[in-house]
Parts: C-alpha cells; structure tokens; sequence
C-alpha cells in the first residue's frame, strides 16, 4: 500500500522509553489507516538505542531504523531520513513531541487533498 505520510523523527541519545510519547501519539490516531503512515527513525545521536527491538511494541505502526554512522545534527539527520521517506507528505517530530489530538494525522490528510 502506497504510504501517504512519513513521520521522520530523529532519535538524538534517547532512550527507548523517550519514543513511548511520540509513537502512542501516532499508534493512537484514528480516522486514518495506520498502514499508511510510516515512521523512520534516525539514531543520529553518539549514543546510540541499547534495544530499538522494545519498539515492536508498536506492532500497528510500520517503522523503519535508520542508524548512522556518525553523530548528525537535526537537520543532517531530518536530511537523511527525508531520503528515505516514501509518503506523499512528510511531517518531522521529536522524540518529546506528540501528537496532541487523536485526529491530527486525519486532519492533515484531508486538508492536504
């Protein structure tokens, strides 16, 4: 299935954990088929995700973990996981980010067609 949205976050030296805000915010939208979005994470950080396997948690979102070779900046590492994007949209979020109302994804979606 086609993604229409790819929500790229930079993961930065968090922790596993640190994700559990943002990806309930995203696992937790509705009006909206979850199959099309795609989430990439990006450890561009020095320290690197201990256990990114904990994520499969979120087994209704599709994720993808991007781990560099090297420390990035945010915008190098947005740069990098925009080149692996497939969505027609993007949004970038950060690892203290979330999306505040359920229907934010669906929202978009509409106003963007």
């Amino acid at each position: 299935m086609e993604k229409q949205i790819s929500i790229i976050i930079p993961v930065n030296n968090a922790q596993e954990s640190d994700l559990a805000v943002p990806l309930s915010s995203i696992n937790n939208q509705i009006g909206v088929d979850l199959a099309q979005i795609e989430v990439i994470l990006v450890d561009n950080g020095t320290y690197k995700l201990k256990q990114p396997k904990l994520l499969e948690l979120f087994a209704n979102i599709e994720m993808t973990y991007l781990k560099t070779n090297q420390a990035l900046d945010w915008v190098a590492a947005l740069q990098f996981g925009l080149g692996q994007a497939t969505g027609t949209y993007v949004m970038f979020m950060g690892v203290n980010g979330q999306l505040n109302q359920t229907d934010i994804l669906q929202t978009f979606l509409r106003q963007m067609k």
